[in-house]
């Protein structure tokens, strides 16, 4: 299989799941009865070992992660503990292979992206990019495929629990201050927040 420069590869999506199970603490066991999957098929799929798992049994393990992680979310979690500052964006002309290159690196779930203005147009998300598993992206532009739905947009002063629920339903939300982003927040977040606070 080609590298990440030149696919969107199985192997990073194998990886991904991988790493989301051992962040919330969460056996092959647990997932196989969330997917109604076998448990010798999760763990090969998680292993690796699964010679061209189908899109069908990775979606149903990225599923039953999802429902986990939104169990496990706790009261206690605060806003400066979840919000992004540190917002990396990207503009419709950028290649995706670059941009799927730094989510591995930096384990970012969601990217905004943003016209010549700033306005968040857009976003990338690995859930999406899932579609894409084992395509060539080489040439591909992040504007022929990002998702147009523009994300929520919440202030510092919103329930909590009215923006975890956005995240949850949206995967990315902008926090904003006087017509001002001073960060978003993403399901990820979130996640890392989560297992910070335990």
């Amino acid at each position: 299989m080609s590298d990440i420069m030149g696919l969107m590869p199985l192997e990073d999506t194998i990886f991904f799941l991988r790493r989301w199970s051992n962040a919330l603490g969460v056996g092959v066991s647990e997932i196989a009865r969330r997917s109604d999957m076998s448990k010798s098929t999760v763990s090969r799929i998680l292993k690796g070992q699964e010679k061209n798992p189908s899109y069908d049994n990775i979606r149903k393990i990225w599923n039953a992660l999802e429902e986990i992680q939104k169990e496990r979310l706790r009261e206690f979690l605060s806003l400066d503990r979840m919000l992004n500052r540190n917002i990396y964006t990207v503009s419709p002309d950028h290649p995706l292979k670059e941009v799927l290159s730094v989510m591995v690196s930096r384990d970012y779930s969601v990217v905004p992206v943003v016209d010549s203005g700033g306005n968040i147009v857009g976003k990338i998300s690995r859930k999406f990019l899932t579609k894409y598993v084992g395509k060539d992206i080489q040439f591909i532009s992040v504007g022929e495929i990002m998702e147009k739905a523009k994300p929520s947009k919440v202030k510092s002063t919103t329930p909590l629990k009215e923006i975890i629920s956005k995240v949850m339903e949206g995967e990315l939300v902008v926090v904003e201050e006087k017509g001002k982003i001073v960060g978003i927040i993403t399901w990820w977040d979130i996640l890392k927040a989560l297992k910070d606070s335990l």
